[in-house]
């Protein structure tokens, strides 16, 4: 495992060892690449000290820290010693595969050092809206038919560094229920 310094740039491909492909491994889609960039998010609950680690190889993964670490940025800029309260929840975004559910780190409040608490200004980003799509024709007779269809609201990349971890294990699926 190899674990990025923070501020570091993380390094390219080829800086890793096994470069020929015909010794890599068969997955589930074809030849894996022995190495496979993760993302680690540390958290801990300011309440009992209990830790927990999200670990995602996801481009939804990857979206959900980066749109937290920027969140974090934002709010820093006024107050440095500021850590967020997050409840993890899911929410939508597009693939080339169609909408796919991603990690969302919603946050409800913000923690500082000597256990001040302040709750969350800004809105939750919102659920993904409901949008029109070209009806069917319908009989003349019928009532206009309801909208169908959805539209999903998404981040563009946002140009952040988050610490990046390079394995040389499979991709972690991050299918995790959400309904708990």
């Amino acid at each position: 495992m190899l674990l990025d310094e923070p501020g570091a740039p993380h390094p390219e491909r080829g800086a890793f060892g096994d470069q020929d492909e015909s010794k890599w491994r068969d997955g589930p889609n074809g030849t894996s690449d022995p190495y496979v960039d993760i993302w680690a998010l540390f958290c801990a609950n300011p309440d009992t000290g209990a830790e927990s680690t999200f670990i995602t190889s996801t481009a939804g993964g990857f979206m959900a820290v980066e749109i937290l670490v920027e969140e974090i940025r934002k709010k820093r800029r006024r107050e440095l010693d500021a850590y967020p309260l997050v409840r993890l929840e899911d929410t939508t975004f597009k693939t080339r595969y169609g909408v796919k559910k991603r990690p969302h780190f919603a946050i409800v409040g913000w923690v500082f050092p000597g256990g001040e608490r302040e709750p969350a200004l800004q809105p939750e980003p919102p659920k993904p809206a409901t949008a029109a799509v070209p009806p069917a024709p319908a009989p003349a007779a019928a009532s206009p038919p309801a909208p169908r269809g959805r539209a999903t609201i998404t981040s563009g990349k946002a140009k952040v560094r988050a610490e990046t971890v390079a394995s040389g294990v499979n991709p972690l699926d991050d299918d995790i229920p959400f309904d708990i």
